[in-house]
């Protein structure tokens, strides 16, 4: 176990090198922007726009590591490297996403609402870091209270996730920092038929997704519309949350399910109301800052999403690329997973 002040240290260096680059990002981008056009009368070109962003997003990212001293994490090669690419841009080439990534990306910078969610991120995630400190620092060994299925039916890969640095959803974001995303996959790793370009084209798009655990539902968000154009690479600048359309469940004492991207009104319970194990609460959409149609799903310790801490989750009665899995087995991105749960 680390010593409090140099956890707590370490745990706030992580968040602050992830979230700072961006709110610098928004925030002097902006006035650069509204400054330009306001005492000069100029108005800034879409790709001058981008290019701004840009800018002072690389500035910021690296101003920020080496003012704090960033610890270099090797980051283990994705296996989806190998996999193919989805919808038109994905066959396209790595170019084409690239090109139609990055600007969509940076669009988003100018959304009031997804500006508001990152800084409600940004300020919940201090709260979540002292919290960790007072843990202990780790949560790697944590033990579920609950028993947790997987939280749909049938052959899912898990597109996303691990519980270590190298391969974790999203390390510096403490609360999705045991997360996994899972997708439906064929035998060569292709998630949709046709062109990738429809919905229903999706393989794992309106699934049905289960609780995990029996529990209580504590919030619904279900009005969210579908993403942008599918397939396309195009970052979804629009989106009212980033989380889409999203249910989240209190399974145990300090353990509440996070289920994330679903279709809109496809969430059946609500606030309030108990669920048991296995039982519906939504299906697999594509709401929410999103590329393709997944599930995002991961266990946190207090309901409210930006301000808690992800924790480490032992899924219970589930097969692993053809073999019965030990409960204690860590679940990583690449694994194809089965529910023996009836």
């Amino acid at each position: 176990m680390q010593e409090p002040a140099k956890a707590r240290s370490k745990n706030q260096r992580h968040l602050l090198v992830g979230l700072v680059p961006v709110v610098i990002t928004i925030v002097m981008a902006t006035i650069i922007h509204e400054a330009v056009e306001y005492f000069f009368g100029y108005r800034w070109p879409l790709l001058f726009t981008i290019t701004l962003y840009i800018s002072v997003y690389l500035i910021g990212d690296r101003t920020v590591k080496w003012l704090l001293g960033a610890e270099k994490v090797e980051v283990e090669s994705h296996p989806g490297v190998h996999w193919p690419r989805s919808g038109p841009a994905g066959q396209a080439g790595n170019v084409v996403v690239l090109l139609a990534f990055v600007p969509s990306s940076l669009l988003t910078l100018l959304n009031p609402l997804q500006l508001l969610h990152n800084i409600r991120q940004f300020l919940g995630q201090l709260k979540a870091a002292a919290r960790l400190v007072e843990m202990g620092g780790d949560l790697a060994d944590y033990k579920n209270k609950a028993r947790y299925r997987l939280p749909f039916d049938g052959s899912w890969l898990t597109y996303n996730g691990g519980q270590s640095p190298e391969i974790s959803h999203s390390w510096n974001l403490l609360a999705q920092r045991y997360a996994y995303d899972f997708v439906i996959a064929d035998e060569e790793f292709g998630r949709h038929q046709g062109k990738g370009n429809r919905l229903a084209e999706y393989l794992c798009y309106d699934q049905p997704i289960v609780a995990a655990a029996d529990g209580v539902v504590v919030s619904v968000v279900d009005k969210i519309r579908d993403g942008l154009l599918v397939g396309y690479g195009l970052a979804n600048f629009l989106c009212r949350n980033l989380a889409g359309n999203h249910v989240i469940i209190k399974h145990a004492e300090g353990e509440y399910g996070f289920y994330a991207h679903l279709v809109r009104n496809s969430i059946g319970p609500k606030a309030g109301d108990k669920v048991a194990r296995g039982q519906q609460v939504g299906r697999c959409g594509y709401t929410g800052q999103t590329l393709e149609p997944h599930l995002h799903f991961h266990l946190q310790d207090q309901p409210e999403f930006y301000q808690s801490l992800g924790l480490p989750i032992q899924f219970t009665e589930l097969e692993i690329d053809g073999q019965a899995a030990d409960e204690n087995f860590k679940l990583a991105r690449g694994h194809r997973v089965v529910s023996l749960t009836p």
